[in-house]
């Protein structure tokens, strides 16, 4: 049987067929007649699943509303959906679902039609319908199933070169019609394979230049468009149909690209992907026929169109992009692109099989990597802002995924101006401002990343080479306006009013702007301390560190809220003497051998006061849970007695559980002591935690043993037991003094009766 449909769709019936028909643009130039699509390809009955056939019959009539028939997406027989009937009678016949589907567009467009009517699928596949008399289907034939079934009937008996099914053409030289017009003329074409012969015996017309000039077009009278249409939307929706442009031959297992007589050894699979021949099959060829084409050497990624001499181009994820310049050649990495032996001319009817991209672009994007193309070097941008402050925030990047185009070595990386980064050669992290790299310690780092972005660096230069540092950003840094900030945990310290107490730190002013994109933590002044990560607590002092004596000394002495401080920043500072509340009853012992026995407590002016007895400890309450030993004392130590001052000048007797007080006025107006005593000076807030339990009439020297009554400003003795009765004196109101204050107070008359 002869089957001939093209011309039905000559004219408007064309037109509205093909002007609903969504496919890719197609270059109709390389159409071959002799080739239409390879056997191989042809028969490959595995390129689709049911559901995969159906899917793209959903896509491809997305637009397609139901008519008197439904759509072909909606269209149901015997239950089964269109895909599902095109699947299994691919599988029945061993025809490519590809091949039906085409077939169903170029006769009827019933894959992308809107408002079907119901003849487009009694005669879907065009089968029955002569061009001898047109209009006019063999009724036997009708339905969609039984239309598909026909279709594949045929194109199998064909390929299996069926003695009982007749076919006009054979393969080789063949004389087609132009047209059903027989005043068109006839041409001869050598047709290569049976799947070619196939096609003509189904539509046998070749299509002529005017044809294929218009693409899905109209051409002149003697235009014919079956075997055009067929080859366009198989191109256009499956790829190349034919695989000619990939050969092998028996002798070797080499793969080679074929243009026009020329053949390009490929060396990997990287390259074959870069041009997006992946796709097409290899064709198998006799050692005769590979031995007569030209060997051009080995295909890579640089190449240029045979009908245009002059501009190079790059392949890549099967685009092309066209490089501007000689120069641009060279910045991405091929010097060689202007050799023509390196640069391989391709035909167009290779050439135009590749998507136009559009110029190369001085950008590189690779994944999530940009980069700046130089000197045949990769820079990569670290980020958005880099690429703005480089100048190419509105230049379009070229995207490259193949590894064949990727080979270029890594150059610094660039990051941008007062951000931080991150080398995977180093745990180093590093500020970059003004264009230059200061390495930061762990608390700098902390401080600064709060505000500053950290990038990434995992392939640079840099990675095997550092950067030179500018310098190391520690704990403390200072700047030229006379400011001095600490780092430590993310906090910023600001010690500028304090500066005279640290030392010298390094002048960074390239931080003026980064420091004041934050305010400070913590601002120091004369009162304030501090606690190291390590649980120190120290005060500052004209470049020295004094840790506190204990915790009750730090709250003795009214701190609440110590400043954090790094170690390193307080590295050279000389150490100082500890800090004690003076006067709050601390106790600690000396470092020198010949004194280490000694217990002692630090008056309100600092000076020590040794221990007469152990006693002491409990009867002024002396604070004994963290005992030191300190370093020599310079001043003179005094003996703490059973008399003591507070702050106002205010005696304290403590003895042996008792506790009196005799104030400053009494001290004066009764007995007569107008300067001070050798004594130590206690706090009133810790004299306060001692009961007072007793009062004070009388006072007796402990050395003599003579009681003594205060009146007038003299302390007058008591020689008589029955004055001393008579007067009131008891043991609970008579204490015991230093001898200090017996001397300190005049001597008034005896009382003797």
């Amino acid at each position: 049987m002869i089957h001939k449909t093209t011309i039905l769709f000559a004219g408007l019936a064309a037109a509205i067929i093909l002007s609903i028909a969504m496919v890719n643009p197609v270059n109709a130039s390389s159409f071959d007649p002799g080739n239409i699509i390879s056997d191989s390809i042809f028969t490959n009955s595995s390129t689709m699943t049911a559901d995969q056939i159906q899917y793209f019959i959903e896509v491809k009539g997305k637009y397609c509303t139901d008519g008197e028939a439904p759509c072909l997406k909606n269209y149901r027989e015997n239950g089964k959906s269109a895909g599902t009937i095109i699947y299994e009678i691919s599988q029945q016949y061993l025809i490519n679902p590809q091949v039906i589907l085409a077939t169903l567009q170029k006769e009827v467009g019933l894959v992308t039609i809107s408002n079907p009517g119901s003849w487009r699928y009694r005669t879907a596949m065009g089968y029955g319908c002569p061009d001898s008399t047109p209009g006019v289907c063999n009724s036997q034939y009708f339905g969609f199933t039984n239309q598909v079934r026909w279709a594949a009937t045929m194109f199998r008996a064909i390929m299996n070169n069926s003695p009982t099914w007749f076919t006009p053409y054979r393969i080789g030289v063949n004389s087609i019609l132009w047209h059903p017009n027989q005043a068109c003329g006839i041409s001869n074409v050598n047709i290569v394979n049976r799947a070619t012969v196939a096609l003509y015996s189904y539509t046998p017309y070749r299509p002529n230049n005017a044809a294929l000039a218009a693409g899905f077009g109209t051409g002149d009278g003697c235009s014919s468009y079956g075997n055009r249409n067929f080859w366009l939307y198989f191109n256009a929706w499956f790829g190349s149909s034919t695989s000619s442009i990939l050969i092998q031959s028996p002798q070797s297992p080499a793969v080679y690209l074929q243009s026009g007589s020329i053949r390009y050894a490929i060396p990997s699979w990287d390259i074959i992907n870069a041009y997006g021949f992946g796709r097409f099959g290899v064709t198998p060829v006799s050692n005769s026929y590979m031995n007569s084409l030209q060997n051009g050497g080995i295909l890579n990624t640089v190449f240029s169109n045979k009908s245009e001499p002059g501009p190079i181009y790059l392949a890549d994820n099967g685009y092309r992009f066209g490089f501007s310049s000689y120069q641009q050649c060279v910045d991405w990495g091929f010097p060689r692109c202007t050799d023509s032996s390196y640069a391989k001319p391709l035909e167009p009817s290779v050439f135009d099989r590749m998507h136009q991209y559009g110029a190369i672009s001085p950008l590189m994007l690779n994944g999530s990597h940009l980069h700046i193309m130089k000197d045949g070097k990769k820079h990569t941008l670290l980020s958005h802002e880099a690429r703005v402050e480089k100048g190419y925030a509105n230049i379009n990047y070229t995207p490259i995924t193949n590894p064949a185009n990727l080979t270029q070595p890594y150059a610094k990386s660039i990051p941008h101006n007062n951000s931080l980064v991150s080398f995977k050669a180093t745990p180093t992290i590093y500020l970059y401002t003004n264009e230059k790299f200061y390495a930061l310690s762990y608390d700098a780092f902390l401080t600064l990343s709060s505000k500053l972005p950290t990038l990434v660096d995992s392939f640079s230069e840099y990675n095997s080479q550092l950067p030179v540092e500018q310098g190391f950003i520690q704990s403390n840094v200072a700047l030229s306006d006379g400011s001095l900030y600490s780092f430590v945990n993310g906090k910023k310290i600001n010690l500028t009013k304090v500066k005279h107490h640290w030392p010298q730190a390094a002048i960074i002013d390239d931080l003026k702007t980064i420091l004041a994109l934050r305010s400070d933590d913590y601002t120091a002044d004369e009162n304030s301390t501090y606690r190291t990560t390590a649980g120190s607590i120290l005060k500052v002092e004209n470049k020295h560190f004094r840790g506190f004596y204990s915790l009750y000394d730090y709250f003795a002495l009214g701190n609440t809220r110590p400043i954090p401080i790094n170690e390193l920043a307080i590295a050279n500072l000389a150490s100082g003497s500890s800090v004690m509340a003076n006067g709050q009853g601390s106790v600690y012992q000396l470092a020198s051998p010949a004194n280490q026995s000694l217990i002692l407590t630090p008056s309100i002016d600092g000076s020590p006061c040794q221990l007469s007895s152990l006693d002491q400890l409990g009867s002024y309450y002396l604070i004994t849970n963290s005992v030191q030993r300190l370093a020599p004392s310079q001043q003179p130590i005094s003996t703490l007695t059973n008399t003591a001052y507070d702050q106002d000048g205010n005696i304290h007797i403590i003895y042996s559980g008792r506790h009196a007080i005799l104030n400053a006025s009494e001290l004066t107006s009764v007995w007569g002591v107008h300067q001070k005593i050798p004594a130590c000076t206690f706090h009133k807030l810790h004299l306060a935690k001692i009961p007072v339990n007793s009062s004070v009439r009388f006072v007796r020297d402990p050395v003599t043993g003579v009681i003594y009554h205060g009146e007038g400003g003299k302390k007058r003795p008591i020689f008589s037991y029955t004055a001393f009765i008579r007067m009131g004196g008891n043991t609970s109101n008579t204490l015991d003094v230093s001898n200090e204050f017996i001397k300190a107070s005049p001597t008034g008359v005896a009382i003797t009766e």
